[in-house]
């Protein structure tokens, strides 16, 4: 555990920090995005977190390059540059979230550093802050000027002479010990190498530069503040040229003939481990639609030109040449809006690949080997003989052009077993690396990882050089220790699954298909997709608003797995875990967004289950288990007595009570269940079909009007709707975690509908519908009929499926000329195609609606009552509301949470379909005009 963490603000505060841990013997561990692989950011130091403060761009570009605090992402860098026509090349794929410190600690590579090299090759000069608290400015130097620096007194004087010595007088024991100079991603110990090759040892190589040696340090030798970046100009067109193969070998070896096209910028390996995987995650089985069959391995080979058809042509032209040869089994091309498919499948893999549902999951430990590029296929084929002795399967995926394979075998780490396999595989590798003289880091570094192996595969004198700058730097040993230079096991302070007791722990939800809870905990793998920012995905809306880690998916994910990792349930009383998950809105984003499916919603209902089995119940959670007998008492009381009982319920006390910062809505003078409207039809009702119409109590208490219109719309499009009155929100007492009480309702639920035919059920609040398409069946087990998932249906989807089987009784619909807008609940963005209400509106009336919001409207059930002020920045970041200019206009919103939200933060009038298609029908809908007012 680190012993804090800070938020520098600015490089004077970077050098008091410095000053204070040397006096109080503390050491410093520098971190961005948290989304490194080799175990770079941990440690018992104090962490420096450079995301949320020095994350600004110092200046407009000049000259091709730019400067830039270390705490930028770099897709904010690149959308910043984008109108300059520039960008930062280095295209890796956490880009959403990383950092371009992390980048330069790391030496990040992007899928086209065949084109642009690594981050070292495009960082010019670096500010930093000395192991002593002084400040430096590392950048080119001529040899006028080296020699002034070696010359000079101080810590930067000393450490100028260390690196120029060391080199000077080993230069051929360094370019000997070091991987072969033609790889272009190599990342092994500090980059002596690289200066080696530079100048004034080679006349016409690049100028001495300790920026180079800081890229890839990880921050072990200095603190970075600033850094200038060289840029490069946009493309002006790519394609893709997607070889399917079917053999890993076959792929390997087409890699070579690949390289020799013209054009290519990149040429990424994907396995069939990971396609398989992104077949059976929600979020990434619609990137694999260009996918032909079941390919053993696939070469994503993407194009470079001066315009979209030139590059289309050399891809295309690749592709032939391929199949001339008899190369591959299936050649598809791909360009426009079809490319971004591919890149993020590809960038998905390791998040996928940790979310498979198996206790053996593909490991980091030889993930980041690079060899020659010619010498990849032997390689790969000793790898897989090596893998075949330890009798394990591996998943083989990465950057096939410059020679990276990451490699990942699939191990069970709490399996003492497999634990020595995991050893064994570590030092074997090591041994073959060296033997290809290739670098056991390409991109990922050293680490904790690959450090323990660098003694033997550098050698001992290479070893004592780097220890040699390493002391240099850092005399102290203040920065970052332990990483690169480290002689600890490789398996040494690994963090074990959870072992949960069954009579402790018993479970509310069935996770029998995640492998087991303990499995379910073990899912995330840290790679902060959850981190990105506004506009770039739902996930992770409180994360989006705060920028504080607490509030990541990631962060709830840590907390939750050392909180279960407890012998007894104390850990589940954390105050941070229970703030932590207090503010988890239960938008199920993380369940498709996280490629490795990561439910917090489920989770959290799990975690307040399991926190609260056996003790009393807060006032709160009594509140809401006395709901079914609360809401149908309070539907049959007189007028007058409902309203007073709904000012009751909005008083100060039980505002306090319920943990209330705003109050909720009144309900309605009559509840839908109370009126005539719901009587059965006396119409004819031969030929109507018949259907289940689930009244949810928000429905029926607080927007009646919708169940009317939803009625009287599937009455006049040819159906018999027979109102099912839920006596209490599922999905409510799912999201406080009284699961007990939520599997009694379903039960009730399931007894009522299902012995009454294959009717089915319509649904008006996504929330409560989408429930029995996705918690139901692991809240029942085997006792939830499977053919029922299929019976269930949102209004607008039962309606498209019944118009493209020509079943509605209305075929033709008033042509609609305003604009149309939408705002989807969360869990239908999740659980059903969030375009679908798009798809449904034009199908029917030629409308082009809008979805007008990137994420979650900052409701969450009661969420947005409890968190009053984050609930409004999540909205105002997550919302665009339709342009106020006076022109007739629909806003649509299917969730009663968020309804309110657009009326009381929006000032809008919001509808549900229902009443939407009920103004159609009546002919009133022209005549609606503004959606809001001023």
């Amino acid at each position: 555990m680190p012993a804090g963490v800070v938020f520098p603000k600015n490089a004077e505060d970077c050098v008091a920090l410095v000053n204070r841990a040397q006096e109080q013997g503390l050491s410093l561990i520098g971190r961005g995005g948290g989304t490194s692989i080799a175990g770079q950011c941990v440690g018992e130091g104090i962490v420096v977190d450079f995301s949320r403060f020095m994350a600004s761009i110092l200046a407009p570009p000049q000259d091709g390059s730019i400067w830039v605090q270390p705490g930028v992402v770099l897709d904010d860098l690149n959308d910043y540059l984008r109108p300059f026509g520039l960008h930062f090349p280095i295209d890796i794929s956490t880009s959403s979230r990383c950092t371009i410190g992390g980048m330069v600690g790391n030496n990040a590579a992007g899928s086209h550093s065949v084109v642009y090299g690594s981050t070292r090759e495009n960082v010019l000069e670096t500010d930093v802050v000395l192991a002593n608290g002084s400040a430096a400015r590392f950048g080119h130097l001529d040899d006028a000027a080296r020699e002034t620096k070696c010359k000079s007194s101080g810590l930067e004087g000393d450490i100028y002479r260390a690196v120029f010595n060391a080199i000077d007088r080993h230069r051929d024991a360094i370019l000997a010990a070091f991987p072969d100079p033609g790889i272009i991603r190599r990342n092994t110990g500090y980059a002596l190498d690289i200066l080696a090759l530079g100048q004034p040892w080679v006349a016409d190589g690049r100028p001495f530069n300790l920026a180079s040696i800081i890229c890839g340090s990880e921050g072990t030798l200095a603190m970075v503040t600033a850094i200038r970046l060289k840029l490069s100009p946009l493309v002006g067109g790519k394609a893709l040229a997607c070889i399917h193969f079917a053999s890993l070998e076959a792929a390997l070896q087409a890699n070579r003939f690949l390289l020799t096209q013209d054009g290519l910028a990149a040429c990424e390996l994907i396995d069939a481990y990971v396609l398989r995987a992104a077949a059976n995650h929600p979020g990434q089985r619609s990137n694999r639609a260009w996918v032909v069959g079941d390919p053993a391995a696939i070469l994503a080979a993407e194009f470079f030109a001066d315009s979209p058809a030139l590059a289309r042509d050399k891809a295309e032209w690749a592709a032939a040449n391929l199949k001339a040869a008899g190369i591959g089994v299936a050649w598809p091309v791909l360009d426009g809006a079809d490319a971004p498919k591919v890149w993020a499948l590809r960038k998905a893999g390791l998040g996928l690949l940790m979310g498979l549902r198996q206790r053996a999951r593909p490991v980091a430990v030889i993930e980041d080997s690079a060899v020659p590029v010619h010498a990849l296929p032997d390689f790969a084929r000793d790898i897989g003989l090596m893998m075949s002795r330890h009798g394990i399967d591996c998943a083989y995926y990465g950057h096939a052009s410059v020679g990276l394979l990451h490699l990942r075998p699939a191990l069970d780490l709490d399996d003492e077993r497999d634990r020595e396999i995991f050893r064994s595989i570590a030092g074997e590798t090591a041994a073959l690396v060296k033997r290809y003289r290739g670098s056991l880091s390409g991109e990922h570094g050293d680490g904790r990882l690959r450090a323990p192996y660098l003694r033997d595969f550098l050698g001992e004198e290479i070893h004592a050089l780097l220890c040699q700058v390493k002391a240099a730097f850092d005399p102290a040993g203040i920065l970052n220790p332990g990483k690169i230079i480290s002689d600890q096991p490789v398996d040494a302070d690994m963090r074990q699954r959870p072992r949960l007791d069954r009579e402790i722990f018993a479970s509310g939800f069935d996770w029998q298909a995640d492998g087991g809870f303990d499995l379910a905990l073990e899912r995330c793998n840290g790679s902060g997709n959850c981190r990105q920012r506004t506009g770039r995905g739902a996930m992770c809306p409180t994360f989006q608003a705060t920028g504080e880690e607490l509030h990541s998916t990631r962060g709830r994910a840590n907390l939750l797995r050392q909180a279960f990792s407890q012998p007894d349930a104390a850990g589940l009383d954390d105050p941070i875990l229970a703030r932590a998950m207090d503010t988890c809105l239960g938008c199920k984003a993380c369940k498709t967004e996280c490629p490795s499916g990561v439910d917090m919603a489920q989770m959290k209902a799990e975690y307040l289950f399991r926190r609260h089995l056996n003790r009393s119940r807060q006032p709160k959670r009594w509140l809401m288990a006395m709901q079914p007998l609360l809401l149908p008492l309070f539907a049959v009381q007189p007028r007058i007595i409902r309203t007073l009982m709904g000012r009751l319920a909005r008083t100060a006390l039980l505002m306090k009570l319920a943990g209330f910062e705003r109050k909720p809505p009144m309900p309605a003078a009559k509840a839908l269940s109370r009126r005539k409207e719901t009587a059965p039809a006396t119409e004819q009702r031969d030929g109507l079909r018949p259907i289940w119409l689930l009244i949810d109590p928000y429905i029926n208490h607080l927007e009646p009007e919708i169940g009317e219109a939803a009625i009287f719309v599937l009455r006049r499009l040819g159906y018999d709707p027979r109102p099912y009155f839920m006596d209490c929100s599922i999905r409510l007492l799912v999201s406080e975690g009284l699961l007990d009480e939520a599997k009694k309702s379903l039960r009730r639920l399931l007894g009522d509908l299902t012995p009454r035919g294959a009717i089915p059920i319509v649904g008006l609040e996504p929330s409560e519908l989408l429930l029995l398409r996705d918690e139901a069946p692991a809240l029942l087990g085997d006792a939830w009929p499977d053919n029922l998932l299929g019976r269930c249906f949102l209004l607008d989807e039962f309606l498209l499926h019944e118009h493209k089987a020509g079943r509605l009784r209305q075929k033709t619909f008033p042509a609609i000329n305003h604009p149309i807008y939408f705002h989807p609940h969360c869990h239908e963005r999740v659980m059903c195609n969030p375009n679908a209400m798009a798809v449904f509106l034009d199908a029917l009336f030629g409308i082009k609606a809008e979805i007008i919001s990137t994420g979650c409207c900052g409701m969450g059930g009661d969420f947005g009552y409890r968190h009053s002020s984050l609930s409004k920045d999540i909205f105002h970041n997550n919302v665009r509301l339709p342009p106020e200019n006076g022109a007739p206009a629909t806003l649509l919103v299917s969730g009663t949470g968020c309804r309110h939200q657009f009326e009381e933060l929006g000032n809008a009038k919001p509808q549900h379909l229902a009443q939407f298609l009920r103004d159609i029908l009546t002919g009133i809908q022209e005549n609606t005009g503004q959606v809001h007012s001023p």
